[in-house]
Parts: C-alpha cells; sequence; structure tokens
C-alpha cells in the first residue's frame, strides 16, 4: 500500500512540475525586444486613416537581435533596422525599411507598443489613427 501511495504522490508531482513549466498563450514576455527577436511576425491589422491590412498579406517580417530588419514576402526581400526603447511611460519601437515599395513606407516611424502578448504585439503610431497589430507566425 505504502509503495503505492509513493508511485501516486509520485505520479502527481511529476504532472504538476510538467504544466508548471508549460507556457501559457498569454505570457507577456520580459521585453519587447525579447518578443520581437523570438519570433517571425505578420501583420495582423494596419490602420492608417483606413484599414490596410489587405496590402501586408503574405509579408513574414523578422527581427534580428543586432538591429537588423527583414520583410519577405514571396521571392523578395527587403532589408532594414529597427530599435527598441523604453521611458518611464512606454516601449517604442522604430521601422526603418530600405525600399521604395510604398506599403513598407508606411510602417516606417516610431511605434508606441499599446499592448503585448506572447503571440501578438499591437502599436499605436504618433498619430493615433495609426494602428499596427503583428501576430507570431
Amino acid at each position: 500500500m505504502k509503495s503505492t501511495k509513493l508511485l501516486f504522490t509520485s505520479f502527481l508531482f511529476v504532472i504538476a512540475f510538467s504544466f508548471s513549466n508549460c507556457s501559457k498563450d498569454n505570457d507577456i514576455p520580459s521585453t519587447t525586444t525579447d518578443a520581437l527577436v523570438r519570433n517571425n511576425w505578420n501583420v495582423n491589422y494596419y490602420f492608417n486613416n483606413q484599414d490596410l491590412t489587405s496590402n501586408y498579406g503574405g509579408y513574414r517580417i523578422l527581427f534580428s537581435n543586432t538591429g537588423l530588419l527583414v520583410a519577405q514576402k514571396d521571392n523578395s526581400t527587403v532589408m532594414g533596422s529597427w530599435s527598441n526603447t523604453t521611458d518611464i511611460n512606454s516601449d517604442h519601437v522604430s521601422l526603418n525599411f530600405n525600399t521604395s515599395d510604398a506599403d513598407l513606407l508606411l510602417l516606417n516611424r516610431e511605434w508606441k507598443v499599446i499592448s503585448k502578448t506572447s503571440t501578438t504585439i499591437e502599436f499605436e503610431g504618433t498619430d493615433p489613427t495609426q494602428t499596427l497589430r503583428i501576430k507570431k507566425q
């Protein structure tokens, strides 16, 4: 009987430990930089005086911890740079794509982080009518 109890207790401990190490979908990443460089992203929503989300279908955006920014779509790759700054009140991410593509140029600005989860980061432009939401691929 004691060995059965011990086995059952050990089993419960293993199960509890396994679940305690699982990350939840709504876990907030420790920093915006950490979240950005750990994942590939796509534009889930972009509003700039009108909904322009469909212009970004198929793009995959990658952030390097060295400040390199890459947008890939089909066989095309656009390079750029990015940075993350934090002040007392908020996090800001600046994007700078080196391109003449009008859609990607619209993303070139400083964005204020207004929310983030492990799968989604939402930004607001300097004009509050500018909203960008990226989602982990």
